[in-house]
């Protein structure tokens, strides 16, 4: 395990090396994707936790008792 654990922190610094020679931009760009990565990931993780099925079921039924009180609106994200 330790040394699976060890080739990927050495490909990550390696890829922290090459990313470093890139343009300004390109690096830029580069963490971006990482850090889309590893939150894309983290939510996963956290969906597939048990407990949020029983949460988001959850909101998803208060919303709809809400809606068949007539309390909720037609809109969209816009006006967020």
């Amino acid at each position: 395990m330790a040394t699976d654990q060890f080739n990927a922190a050495d490909q990550l610094k390696a890829a922290y090396e090459a990313a470093r020679e890139r343009p300004e931009e390109d690096q830029a760009m580069i963490a971006k994707q990482i850090m889309d990565a590893i939150a894309d990931q983290v939510w996963r993780e956290l969906l597939n936790e048990p407990q949020s099925h029983k949460a988001l079921r959850k909101l998803a039924d208060e919303a709809w008792e809400e809606d068949a009180r007539g309390e909720t609106e037609e809109g969209g994200f816009d006006g967020l």
